[in-house]
C-alpha cells in the first residue's frame, strides 16, 4: 500500500501496517501528528496532554499524578486479555489511599475520568455497574494519541517514577 502525506515521494507500507525505519523517520521530521500507522491520531489531544504536564513532576497536584498514572494504565492495557476493571484502576492509580472508607474509591475514579474529560478534553467511557464496571478510551484515536504521548521520552520516565512513588506510599501505609 502507498500513503502519500505530501511528501515530495510516497511512503511504502507493507499490508501488515509496517513501514520502513527511513518512513518512520520521516514522518517523525515531517512533525506529522495527524496520521500514525497504528491508527488516528488527534493532535489537539497530544497537545493538551504536553501542556497539562509540562511542569516538573513535583510541582503536580495530586489529581494530575492520579490522572497521569489513569491515562498511563488505561493506554497500556491489552484489551484482548479482557476489560480492566474499576477496583483495578482504583489500585493503580493510588485512589485507596488516604479514604477513611473504600466505599468512597469507585466515586473518587469517577471524579478522576470526569476532570480527564472536562481538563484535558479526552473522554472515557464506563461500562458495566458495580464492581464489574469498566473504563476506556471512547475512541480508538484517543488511545492513540495517548499512546504517542506516554512514547515520548519525558513521558516514559515519568510513568515509572510515578508508580514507584505510589508503592512507597503503601509501603509507608503498610498497604
Amino acid at each position: 500500500m502507498i500513503i502519500n502525506y505530501g511528501a515530495s515521494a510516497p511512503i511504502s507500507v507493507s499490508p501488515h501496517g509496517h513501514m520502513s525505519g527511513v518512513s518512520r523517520i520521516f514522518l517523525i521530521v515531517k512533525g506529522n501528528t495527524d496520521t500514525n500507522i497504528e491508527g488516528e491520531t488527534d493532535s489537539a489531544a497530544i497537545a493538551s496532554l504536553v501542556n497539562a504536564f509540562s511542569a516538573p513532576v513535583y510541582l503536580w497536584t495530586l489529581a494530575e499524578k492520579r490522572a497521569f498514572l489513569l491515562l498511563g494504565v488505561l493506554f497500556r492495557w491489552n484489551p484482548s486479555m479482557g476489560p480492566i476493571l474499576q477496583d483495578q484502576l482504583i489500585m493503580m492509580t493510588g485512589l485507596d489511599l488516604g479514604l477513611k472508607f473504600k466505599s468512597r474509591s469507585p466515586n473518587a475514579l469517577r471524579a478522576l475520568t470526569v476532570a480527564i474529560t472536562r481538563k484535558y478534553s479526552i473522554p472515557l467511557s464506563a461500562v458495566g455497574n458495580a464492581h464489574e464496571r469498566s473504563y476506556r478510551f471512547s475512541t480508538p484515536s484517543l488511545r492513540e494519541s495517548v499512546r504517542c504521548y506516554m512514547k515520548m521520552p519525558r513521558s516514559e520516565k515519568i510513568f515509572p517514577y510515578l508508580t514507584k512513588e505510589l508503592h512507597q506510599a503503601r509501603i509507608r501505609r503498610d498497604w
